[in-house]
């Protein structure tokens, strides 16, 4: 499958993929026209369906659900390319602040082992850190 041949007018080269048995891609092919005309015309009544219900997302698997579902949504025509775009946005977002909560926790969790720990813990100081360790010799693991 190669790149669609499609120029516009300002001799710009189209990015897409041709369909099968095409030179041209799913947005520039004649054969796909009425297809699209339709698709357009179907465009918000869908999304404004099942798509518009609220969503918890907790968790990784949440947001992969939630990609799949948009995923096929998009396949199949239900859901517009840039509805789908701004979704994959914000859920690239959710999927950093849920990575970033797992670190607080745990960073929570080490902090109170510490305090619990009081004096008895060893603290580094600046001389641990400017003394490298000494390097065992190779094969000696």
């Amino acid at each position: 499958m190669g790149t669609c041949v499609y120029e516009n007018k300002n001799g710009e080269k189209c990015r897409g993929y041709a369909l099968k048995n095409d030179s041209l891609c799913y947005f520039h092919s004649p054969q796909t026209k009425k297809e699209r005309v339709i698709a357009a015309q179907k465009g918000g009544k869908v999304c404004q369906g099942d798509f518009r219900k609220d969503i918890q997302i907790e968790s990784a698997n949440d947001i992969i659900r939630l990609l799949e579902t948009i995923i096929n949504g998009v396949k199949s025509g239900k859901i517009d390319a840039k509805v789908a775009n701004a979704v994959f946005y914000g859920a690239n977002i959710s999927l950093k602040a849920i990575e970033l909560f797992k670190i607080q926790a745990r960073l929570d969790e080490i902090s109170k082992y510490i305090e619990r720990q009081g004096n008895d813990f060893y603290t580094v100081t600046d001389e641990d850190c400017l003394d490298p360790l000494p390097l065992g010799e190779p094969g000696n693991e």
